[in-house]
């Protein structure tokens, strides 16, 4: 993850492990790219198990399938773009897979909603370092 990317992970309502994420099916999660494709593109594949949908540092959608038919995505939000698209898009894959989003840094759930997605985006440390970066740099411990 770049500095200026801010990173959430699609998780199953319910879940309340953080990072400890159950894996969706699969074919739920592939049926339900279609909004991905309109506004990221054509997905790419960046490992034989794993496929990208956008540019690698910027905004993209990331799948990673693993060995039991599951799949974990992480949405990773170029804080210097205009990302309103793809946040209805992520939004739209969340409400039909019946999930929200985690915030790692922050280490909380993010109802799939544009305005509650773009807050956090606008509140992320990649938010304040494409505002100011060197004091960002100079705000590190």
């Amino acid at each position: 993850m770049a500095t200026w990317q801010f990173d959430l992970f699609l998780t199953p309502k319910g879940s309340e492990h953080g990072l400890d994420i159950p894996t969706l099916p699969a074919r739920s999660a592939l049926h339900a790219q279609e909004n991905l494709v309109k506004c990221l593109g054509q997905p790419w594949l960046m490992l034989e198990d794993w496929i990208v949908y956008g540019v690698e540092n910027g905004t993209r959608v990331d799948f990673h399938f693993d060995d039991t038919g599951g799949v974990e995505v992480i949405v990773r939000l170029d804080a210097s773009a205009n990302n309103s698209a793809v946040v209805d898009a992520i939004c739209a894959l969340a409400l039909d897979l019946e999930c929200r989003y985690f915030d790692a840094q922050e280490k909380q759930f993010i109802d799939a909603l544009p305005q509650a997605i773009l807050q956090a985006l606008v509140d992320s440390k990649a938010a304040k370092f494409v505002g100011n970066p060197r004091d960002f740099i100079h705000d590190i411990d």
